[in-house]
């Protein structure tokens, strides 16, 4: 039997029940999946996928207790079956707002993660400068091992651009340590790390001629960019945009 035809049998089988069958429509996008020239028959699989979403979730309400279970990961598969991710991260939008509508936030707020990751994934593929900075601050607010480790990068760099200059005419600081160790390196790093926190008062950086300004005002900038965007990202979880 030919793909076309059997896609044929699946639609008219959806059209024809009370309601939309999800299970005919998961099946309708499986074979779109494997059989990719046939993606947009009848209807975009996108389409497809937005219409199993629909039906598998409002289907749900009107199952006896213990068979209303919502597979997330089923849901998931679905999504995944669209290869854009720019439709990915649609997708995924529209799952989450029709599970908040169905009173299962808490299941919503499980993929908000997913959600970012397609967010991230197409904003690489656009392929422009602005875009990379801007998927650079989606991937560093993404969770709390990306936070971390942008934080460490930040550190690092901090760190590299605050150290002394091997010849004298280089330099761009002058600093003030507190002693936190006997090792003259490992104290400065210690420093560096602990002023944010507000454990090395006496630590003092000076800049010796405006490019030294210039380079401290746009570090400190970049710190508050990346705080910013966290607290942003964050916010707008916990007041559901």
């Amino acid at each position: 039997m030919e793909i076309s035809a059997i896609l044929d049998s699946a639609y008219l089988q959806a059209n024809a029940t009370i309601g939309i069958d999800s299970e005919v429509y998961f099946t309708i996008i499986q074979i779109k999946n494997e059989e990719p020239n046939y993606k947009n028959y009848s209807q975009s699989i996108y389409k497809d996928i937005k219409l199993f979403i629909s039906s598998y979730i409002d289907s749900l309400q009107q199952e006896d207790f213990g068979y209303d279970f919502i597979d997330l990961d089923k849901l998931c598969v679905a999504i995944t079956m669209e290869k854009s991710n720019a439709a990915r991260f649609e997708l995924v939008n529209y799952c989450i707002r029709k599970l908040k509508s169905s009173n299962h936030d808490e299941l919503a707020d499980k993929i908000i993660d997913k959600r970012t990751w397609f967010k991230f994934l197409k904003t690489i593929e656009e392929r422009k400068i602005g875009s990379y900075f801007d998927a650079i601050l989606i991937i560093s607010a993404y969770n709390f091992y990306t936070i971390l480790t942008t934080m460490l990068i930040l550190s690092c760099l901090t760190t590299i651009m605050l150290q002394n200059a091997f010849f004298k005419i280089f330099e761009l600081y002058s600093f003030e340590y507190e002693k936190f160790s006997n090792n003259e390196n490992f104290n400065k790093i210690l420093n560096i790390w602990a002023k944010p926190f507000g454990f090395a008062e006496k630590f003092k950086v000076i800049p010796l001629n405006e490019i030294a300004v210039i380079l401290l005002i746009v570090l400190k900038i970049t710190y508050f960019v990346f705080i910013a965007n966290y607290l942003l990202e964050k916010t707008k979880q916990i007041i559901k945009m």
